[in-house]
């Protein structure tokens, strides 16, 4: 994982890890690859559990995926503050069955208290397959402790 400001400091980090292990993150199996100040690059292998009774990777999957990239991504700009989603808005493109997949979320708008960020799961070979846009609140600090 790659960081592109100094908001969180190395330890952040492996809390932010540790914290996620024993999360639903943790259980779908997400892996953080880049952290930046604009954006998130995550990655997940689609494994049997993710497939619907299709064979197909589940809308709710890529769904959440996106939704804790984004999420993750206005929590990265507010460390120590309680984010929650007020909206999601989620497309479907293409279906994906086995491999590994790449979420990549960005931020759309920055505001005193509200967040809009976009993001978009891709395939193996690159093709676009869930895009989604969501809003953000920052609620106030998070209890830790």
């Amino acid at each position: 994982m790659t960081s592109g400001s100094n908001r969180l400091e190395a330890a952040d980090y492996k809390r932010m890890e540790e914290q996620a292990r024993d999360t639903f993150w943790g259980y779908l199996g997400v892996e953080l690859v880049e952290l930046t100040d604009e954006s998130v690059v995550a990655e997940l292998d689609v494994v049997r559990h993710h497939l619907n009774m299709a064979g197909l990777l589940h809308g709710g999957v890529s769904t959440s995926l996106l939704d804790s990239i984004m999420g993750l991504l206005v929590m990265y700009k507010r460390p120590g503050e309680t984010v929650l989603t007020t909206n999601l808005n989620v497309h479907f493109t293409a279906p994906v069955s086995s491999g590994r997949i790449r979420a990549i979320a960005n931020l759309i708008h920055e505001g005193a208290r509200s967040y809009t960020a976009e993001g978009r799961v891709f395939d193996e070979a690159g093709n676009l397959c869930t895009f989604a846009s969501g809003t953000f609140r920052v609620v106030g600090r998070r209890n830790d402790g």
